[in-house]
């Protein structure tokens, strides 16, 4: 995850509830009219005593897509969640299955990412235009994960 200027958002305090029991998003009817950020940056957004860090984009009603309520996203921050996704398909698929779903988006922790496995390939799915940005990293975590 390409290391970028990190902004910053105030989100209304009414969203900390929802975001700290894990809700994945903010829509965009939720962001102050003032902000502007590249799609596919990084954004640091507090609502309340809530904190995330969270993938921007200009283009759908999702306008962030939570990745963490920790830290700021990192390379290896990708890399668990891929690898946990993995191990848990493995302990869930029956070992003649050669196709599955190795990232099922919000539900492994990776908004808007989907890859199904097919043999020795992997097929990936982006459903926004600023998580395109994590392709490399993605692929990178894949292939050390498969390992």
């Amino acid at each position: 995850m390409a290391r970028t200027e990190l902004s910053e958002l105030k989100l209304p305090d009414f969203l900390e509830s929802e975001l700290a029991a894990g809700h994945p998003w903010v829509y965009r009817n939720h962001i102050p009219a003032q902000f502007e950020a590249a799609t596919g940056s990084w954004v640091c957004a507090q609502a309340g005593r809530t904190k995330i860090w969270a993938l921007w984009d200009n283009e759908s009603q999702i306008a962030l897509r939570v990745f963490s309520r920790n830290s700021p996203p990192s390379p290896e921050l990708l890399f668990d969640r891929v690898q946990s996704a993995f191990e848990l398909r493995q302990t869930l698929t029956p070992k003649r299955t050669a196709a599955y779903r190795l990232i099922n988006g919000e539900g492994d922790g990776l908004p808007s990412i989907v890859v199904d496995i097919y043999g020795e390939y992997a097929v990936v799915v982006t459903y926004c235009a600023a998580s395109k940005v994590l392709l490399p990293q993605l692929v990178d975590a894949i292939t050390r994960s498969e390992e």
